[in-house]
């Protein structure tokens, strides 16, 4: 397999555009040229892989221009690599609108695999199209960021949402105080756990599990 190249300039980053004869199978967002290169060589670590700029110039300017956030309803033919999941996955990927996101368990719903969020997050975290696939359009489900393959920093998913018109979302109120309250309770058991332990350097083992036994009526651990 053949394939050519071009890198070009972003306020993300260094843009890499690669493409075969059928359509792009690759856009990579890296800090330099050197490490967009090295990224796409090692997704196609047996191609023949030649740098071509002249070729691909339109191409890269579509992608600047979509990360820009104009041109988002403009796409270059794809040549989409990955398993027949994976492809479900991106293929519902483009079908999200601009400006709009999907959480991982909306996508594992599309595809009528609602279990497989995870699996769905991985085919995500796979995306070889970064901008074009955007998987930068999908979210935890609290509305947060999840992971990104095209763009490793989150702050560079955050502009992408940006320039999209996509308001960026933290953590719920909710899923917030349930991690304060999970810290609380190891917090809590930590210190048990210390109580207990000098209970025991001190000759007292009788009291070893008392403290956690009082605790276990009230409190459970992580679920």
């Amino acid at each position: 397999m053949e394939i050519k190249f071009t890198t070009g300039s972003s306020p993300l980053g260094t843009v890499l555009v690669a493409a075969t004869d059928k359509g792009v199978c690759a856009v990579h967002v890296r800090e330099s040229n050197e490490g967009a290169e090295e990224s796409l060589r090692k997704r196609f670590p047996r191609a023949k892989v030649e740098r071509d700029d002249a070729v691909l110039k339109p191409t890269l300017d579509l992608i600047l221009a979509r990360i820009g956030g104009s041109r988002l309803d403009d796409a270059p033919s794809l040549d989409l690599q990955g398993t027949d999941f994976q492809r479900e996955v991106w293929n519902q990927l483009l079908a999200i609108p601009p400006g709009s996101t999907r959480s991982y368990l909306e996508i594992a719903q599309a595809i009528k695999c609602p279990n497989a969020t995870r699996a769905v997050a991985q085919a995500c975290g796979a995306n070889p199209v970064a901008v074009v696939v955007p998987c930068h359009r999908v979210v935890m489900s609290d509305g947060s960021i999840g992971g990104y393959s095209g763009m490793p920093d989150w702050r560079i998913q955050r502009n992408a949402w940006c320039e999209e018109g996509v308001a960026y979302r933290g953590r719920s109120t909710e899923v917030r105080d349930g991690l304060a309250d999970k810290r609380h309770r190891v917090s809590k058991f930590a210190t048990l756990a210390n109580k207990s332990h000098r209970n025991i350097c001190s000759g007292n083992s009788g009291q070893f599990l008392a403290p956690f036994r009082r605790a276990s009526r009230k409190t459970r651990l992580i679920r």
